[in-house]
């Protein structure tokens, strides 16, 4: 249960970093509580990391070796399984994970512009209200 408990954690960290984030495979090891980068450990590891809604770029044996850990789900999860290709249209399919991507980006940015408008809105009304007195 805890090898469990720190994946969840892994994916509370990557989805807070955006849907992907550097790691470096020591701290995967030290997640299913390994003591070496053998091939059990490796596939607990990607076992663990699909449990938790993650993928990994590359699992090495090399501890300080760096992988990228993404949530699958995401744009940008949806992005990097586009891109490692491997299928007929995989050019299609990156494309669109890529339009889907910046459209989420603008929406996101769209929201955050939206929100400091209403903030600054806020503000000169508690200035207006603050300078009448």
């Amino acid at each position: 249960m805890e090898i469990l408990g720190n994946f969840a954690e892994l994916a509370v960290h990557v989805e807070k970093a955006g849907g992907c984030l550097s790691v470096q495979m020591y701290d995967l090891r030290d997640r299913v509580q390994a003591g070496r980068l053998d091939d059990g450990p490796i596939g607990q590891i990607k076992h663990n990391l699909d449990q938790a809604g993650l993928a990994a770029t590359t699992l090495t044996r090399q501890q300080y070796d760096w992988t990228l850990v993404y949530t699958r789900r995401s744009p940008i999860g949806q992005v990097i399984l586009a891109a490692a290709g491997g299928y007929e249209h995989s050019d299609e399919t990156l494309r669109a994970a890529i339009k889907t991507l910046v459209d989420s980006d603008t929406a996101m940015q769209s929201s955050e512009r939206e929100e400091l408008e209403g903030l600054r809105a806020t503000v000169d009304q508690i200035k207006a209200l603050v300078s009448a007195v």
